[in-house]
Order: structure tokens, then sequence, then C-alpha cells
């Protein structure tokens, strides 16, 4: 997947399980042509919470060059065929020197068609852990804590 010349996110993944779905996959961003981040802290297995489905990219040099990622959210009595929400996170490319870094920006948390929370104001990408006006947010666990204590 590729914006213009500057931003590519490149899929892997280590294998697949007994029905030929992903299994210890991730998605690499790069800018201009330099690794810039993953899409998530760990890699992540199909059916699984927190696991990505789908990146879609901005138009080249359009806010930032921002992508945005959606990861299935599973409650413990969700079949594993359906996951009942989904987060959106919003990420931007920043630099630290020359380097460019992949920055989770924003995060949009969803059940069926219902918006249920945002998010992710600040981010300290040294800790991976991501804060906001009454939020704790953390890359391992993808969803905000008020809504998962809701859940």
């Amino acid at each position: 997947m590729t914006a213009g010349a500057y931003l590519r996110v490149i899929w892997a993944l280590s294998g697949y399980d007994g029905m030929c779905r992903p299994w210890g996959y991730q998605a690499f961003v790069f800018f201009r042509g330099a690794f810039a981040g993953t899409l998530s802290p760990d890699a992540m297995n199909s059916r699984t919470d927190a696991s990505l489905s789908s990146v879609q990219l901005a138009a080249p040099g359009v806010a930032g060059d921002l992508l945005v990622a959606t990861f299935q959210r599973y409650a413990d009595s969700d079949p594993l065929c359906r996951p009942s929400r989904r987060t959106l996170v919003r990420y931007r490319i920043d630099r630290i020197g020359s380097a460019p870094i992949l920055v989770p920006v924003g995060a949009l948390g969803i059940v069926g068609h219902v918006l249920l929370f945002v998010a992710l104001t600040c981010v300290d990408s040294e800790r991976r852990h991501f804060v906001g006006p009454e939020a704790d947010w953390t890359a391992s666990s993808g969803m905000d804590s008020r809504a998962a204590a809701a859940n």
C-alpha cells in the first residue's frame, strides 16, 4: 500500500493457522524509504483482540501524511467470527532528527456503528503510552480505560 512516493505500508506474517488465516502478522510503515514504525507494538493473530484488519492512507501531503488503522476488538462473549467493536487509530509521521517516526495521534472506538469514545491528544512515544483528557490508553490494550471498565 503506497501513498505517492512518501508513505508505504508493508504487511508481513510468520504463518497461517489451520484455516489459512494470518498468524503472527504486522504492518511496517516506511516514509521516504526509511522505516518509521509498526502499526501495533506486537505481532498479531487473526480473530484475536486488537488484531489489525485494515489500513487506509491519506492522499500524499494531506494533513501530515496521516493513515488510519482499524483494529478488531472482541468482548469475552463475542464469537471469534464477529468482533463487537473496532478501534480506529490515526497516525502521523514526525521527525526525530532526520529519522521519521510513526506516531499515533487519535483513536476512535466503535460499537456496531456507534461512536464509543475519542481519545489520544498527547503521545509519549518513548513509553508507547498515550494519554489525553481523562483517558488512559495503551498501545498493548488499544482501548480507553473508561470504555474498558464500562464493558
